[in-house]
C-alpha cells in the first residue's frame, strides 16, 4: 500500500509539473497528449485531469462532423489566419484587444501577433511580421472580414505574389478555426488557474 501511494504521489508531481508549466507543449491540454508526454496510460492522466478544475471547467465538447480535407502541398504553400477578439480582456493586456492567429496547413505551425486594434495599420504591420516569420507564402486564405482586404493590406498581397481568397462555403478556414479554439481553450484553463485574465506575458509560450 505504501509503495502505490509512493508511485501516485510520484505520478501527480510528474502531470502536475508538466501541466502546469506553460511552455511545454502538453500544458493545459487534452488526455492524450498529456499522457503521451509523462509516458503513462491514457486512463491515469485522465483520472488526474478530473480533480483539475483548470480541465473540468473548460473541458470543450466534442461533436464529429464529417469534414473535406484541406489540401496543401508544401511548407508556405497554404496559410490560413484570422482574428480573435480578446477585448474584453484588454485591460489587463495592456491594451491588446485582438490576435491574428496563422497556421501553415502543411506543418501545422502556428504563428500568433497581438493588435490593439483591427484598423489597416494594424493588421499590415502584423502581416508583415507574420511574413519575416513564415518566409513566402503561395496562397492565404482568410474570412471575408474587411480587415483582410483593405487596400495597404491587399497591396503587400500583391507585391509578395500572395494568393488571397475567402471560402464561401461551411467548411471556411476549419484548420485556424481550430488551432483559435485550442488556442482559447488553453487560455481560458490558464486564466482559471492563475486567477486572473492576464495572458499577454506568456502568449509567446502558449
Amino acid at each position: 500500500m505504501a509503495i502505490t501511494k509512493l508511485y501516485d504521489k510520484r505520478v501527480e508531481d510528474i502531470l502536475d509539473s508538466i501541466y502546469y508549466d506553460v511552455q511545454n507543449p502538453a500544458s493545459y491540454g487534452g488526455v492524450k497528449k498529456l499522457a503521451k508526454e509523462a509516458s503513462i496510460p491514457v486512463k491515469v492522466a485522465e483520472k488526474w485531469l478530473m480533480k483539475q478544475n483548470t480541465y473540468t471547467l473548460h473541458k470543450p465538447l466534442r461533436f464529429k462532423f464529417q469534414r473535406r480535407k484541406t489540401l496543401s502541398y508544401g511548407i508556405g504553400d497554404l496559410i490560413q489566419s484570422d482574428l480573435v477578439d480578446m477585448s474584453k480582456f484588454s485591460r489587463q493586456n495592456k491594451g491588446i484587444k485582438f490576435l491574428l492567429t496563422s497556421i501553415d496547413v502543411f506543418s501545422k505551425k502556428a504563428y500568433v501577433q497581438a493588435l490593439k486594434n483591427k484598423s489597416a495599420n494594424a493588421v499590415l504591420e502584423a502581416f508583415k511580421k507574420l511574413l519575416k516569420q513564415i518566409g513566402p507564402i503561395k496562397h492565404l486564405q482568410t474570412d471575408q472580414g474587411r480587415e483582410f482586404y483593405n487596400k495597404k493590406l491587399q497591396k503587400l498581397f500583391t507585391k509578395n505574389k500572395i494568393n488571397h481568397y475567402s471560402s464561401h462555403s461551411e467548411y471556411k478556414a476549419s484548420v485556424v478555426e481550430r488551432f483559435n479554439r485550442t488556442l482559447k481553450n488553453k487560455l481560458f484553463r490558464i486564466f482559471t488557474h492563475r486567477g486572473s485574465y492576464k495572458y499577454i506575458d506568456i502568449l509567446t509560450k502558449v
